[in-house]
């Protein structure tokens, strides 16, 4: 038996008392049942005698009691309610500590990844450097030479701004190198580099393109119209013009590397 329920109640509580009506008390004489007043008596008593049962004479206790055990016998008694209430669980109610480093969840971090980083196949994407290019047939010392290279996956970007000086000759026709190998020839001249040549003298820019002598090497051309179609001619001591100080090369485009 729980022990808010002590057995001596259980065996001596005699349900509405020595007042229990007898079966033959009739509520009135002509149908033959309980008193009226014999009915109240009997369901107080009950009321009471569960009430001792319980541990407590009180019928209505007060909000936020509950039944509670002594082990001998049962009352009414309080409960917290500040840990029921509406935001009752806070911080203030977890110790320090109480929640394990392996509990939580460590803030993500994030690593700053930049252009020199990027690699393919060795070679640093998108990194722009400068070469020192190989001319054929060009003597002497340049005003300056600007040179620059980068990769975008298998293709190369070239760019040269060569200015003359009057120690500079020009002796045939123009080849210059490529800062990187070619895939092939055929690649070389289908990357059709531009090229502009501007006479200082005149003022005057010429428009041309590269055509490849090899996967390392490419020759200078300048276009010429005859009609209704354009040539290419090769660059050469008079052509497209007499070469002399301040006069510039210009070359830019793309082609595909070699493997």
């Amino acid at each position: 038996m729980a022990t808010n329920y002590p057995e001596n109640l259980d065996t001596d509580a005699i349900i509405g008392g020595g007042s229990k009506p007898a079966s033959d008390d009739a509520l009135d004489s002509s149908v033959g049942q309980p008193t009226h007043a014999g009915m109240h008596q009997n369901l107080g008593d009950a009321i009471l005698e569960i009430e001792t049962k319980l541990g407590t004479g009180d019928s209505s206790p007060s909000a936020n009691k509950v039944l509670v055990s002594s082990g001998t016998a049962s009352t009414w008694g309080e409960v917290a309610t500040d840990m029921i209430a509406d935001d009752a669980i806070t911080s203030a109610k977890i110790d320090d500590g109480a929640v394990g480093n392996d509990q939580l969840i460590d803030a993500p971090t994030f690593t700053t990844v930049t252009a020199t980083d990027i690699t393919l196949d060795g070679r640093d994407l998108g990194e722009i450097q400068t070469y020192t290019p190989t001319w054929t047939n060009v003597s002497g010392d340049f005003q300056s030479v600007g040179a620059y290279f980068a990769y975008v996956k298998d293709m190369v970007y070239m760019s040269i701004e060569a200015e003359l000086s009057g120690d500079t000759s020009v002796d045939g026709s123009v080849y210059v190198s490529l800062p990187v190998t070619g895939s092939d020839s055929h690649q070389a001249a289908n990357g059709m580099l531009q090229v502009q040549l501007f006479d200082w003298d005149a003022n005057r820019f010429y428009q041309g393109m590269t055509t490849p002598i090899d996967t390392t090497t490419v020759a200078i051309r300048y276009n010429i119209v005859d009609g209704n179609e354009i040539f290419g001619q090769p660059v050469g001591p008079s052509a497209p013009f007499g070469w002399g100080d301040n006069d510039k090369i210009l070359i830019t485009g793309f082609y595909r590397a070699g493997s």
